[in-house]
């Protein structure tokens, strides 16, 4: 096994544990379910980050937030909808696409392109769909609230 350092990484010291333990799978795993004679090699990259990753990371923290809130509240569960799932389904086929691009392979350019095209009708369905959860959410949290008003009047 050979060591190569990564150009500008840094491990902060808290998660120098979590990030050894990591390796520490993927090499067991790896070496496990290859050959003895192959090679393993491990490597990493940066992560892209482009604005629209920021913001889809923001409106996932904001929607994981919110579903707690509204559990812990009392509300209902809120089904999702067809625009939340095509949202969702576009982003998860950019972000890999997104890596592609920016690694050296030969069809990187054709990655960049197809990133970009479903990365943002994705994007644009994710921020239209979490707009149309606030009335879900707000009707969710009434008939929850209410369910369980009868609930306890029955007991």
């Amino acid at each position: 096994m050979r060591r190569v350092a990564g150009d500008g990484v840094v491990v902060v010291g808290h998660a120098v544990p979590d990030v050894v333990h990591l390796l520490s799978e993927l090499l067991d795993n790896a070496t496990t379910f290859s050959p003895p004679s192959s090679q393993v090699t491990v490597g990493f990259m940066r992560t892209p980050t482009y604005p629209g990753a920021v913001v889809v990371l923001i409106r996932e923290a904001l929607v994981a937030g919110a579903t707690l809130a509204l559990a812990a509240l009392g509300a209902r569960r809120i089904d999702v909808t067809w625009y939340g799932k095509a949202g969702t389904f576009l982003l998860m086929m950019a972000f890999p696409l997104f890596l592609a691009a920016n690694a050296e392979l030969w069809w990187s350019d054709f990655a960049e392109f197809a990133a970009w095209c479903t990365g943002i009708p994705g994007l644009a369905l994710s921020l239209y769909s979490a707009a149309l959860y606030v009335p879900l959410a707000r009707r969710a949290l009434a008939e929850g609230r209410a369910d369980r008003r009868a609930a306890e009047s029955a007991a």
